[in-house]
């Protein structure tokens, strides 16, 4: 089990280490072309305090992704930023539909 999450850690340091970018409002992706695609959803409680909060942020990224990531082959962290406290709940879906279009955007010019 530890080995498991040191190598897990490995894949994120590496990705934040050499991998590209992209930074929205309220949400940064880092992302690395690999052979297959693999998915780390971040958001520290710091940035949202509840963890009915901190579960839903990784739903609907998981549920943005899904839809959008299919034909990529890429390694891919999502990590929310302090300014997500500030969205209401209400709007969080519409907020992170935003970021991914964005990111897709940049993802595909890069």
């Amino acid at each position: 089990m530890a080995n498991n999450s040191k190598s897990k850690r490995n894949e994120i340091s590496a990705i934040l280490g050499s991998g590209k970018r992209f930074v929205s409002r309220y949400v940064r992706f880092h992302w690395q072309a690999d052979s297959e695609t693999k998915i780390a959803i971040a958001c520290a409680k710091k940035c949202m305090k509840r963890a009915v909060d901190r579960n839903y942020f990784r739903r609907i990224n998981r549920a943005a992704c899904r839809s959008r990531l299919h034909p990529l082959k890429l390694r891919l962290l999502v990590v929310a930023r302090s300014r997500i406290a500030e969205v209401p709940k209400k709007e969080l879906g519409k907020v992170i539909n935003e970021a991914w279009t964005s990111f897709l955007l940049q993802y595909k010019a890069a």
